[in-house]
């Protein structure tokens, strides 16, 4: 059995970051799950009124992190069917970013970066 590190590097680089995002998510919205009825009647509305906006706000970020997770799969997809990116060293997908130096470009790939956008 042969160990691909550049694969994984790879999939560490595109998809560490939205999953950390879906799970933080979804683990902050197991947390605030406790029964707010058990409370007593003088904090329930109070923990009424901020847990169901907080609960909502979890939603969507665990969305969001999903959202970008399968955007990421599908940057990957196309790039493993030879779609054209923007990466001289390997062709992969980038994304445009301003340094201290200018404009520049980071390969979402193979994490090279080029000057100027591509």
């Amino acid at each position: 059995m042969e160990l691909n590190i550049t694969a994984i590097e790879r999939s560490w680089r595109l998809f560490a970051l939205p999953l950390a995002i879906m799970l933080l998510g979804l683990v902050l919205l197991g947390v605030t799950g406790g029964e707010v009825e058990n409370q007593s009647l003088l904090l329930r509305p109070i923990l009424e009124a901020v847990i169901v906006p907080v609960r909502w706000g979890l939603v969507g970020l665990s969305a969001w992190g999903a959202l970008l997770l399968a955007w990421r799969w599908i940057l990957l997809c196309r790039w493993v069917n030879g779609a054209d990116g923007g990466c001289h060293h390997c062709g992969g997908f980038v994304r445009h970013l301003e340094g201290r130096w200018g404009d520049y470009s980071k390969c979402l790939m193979c994490g090279g970066t080029q000057s100027g956008h591509h």
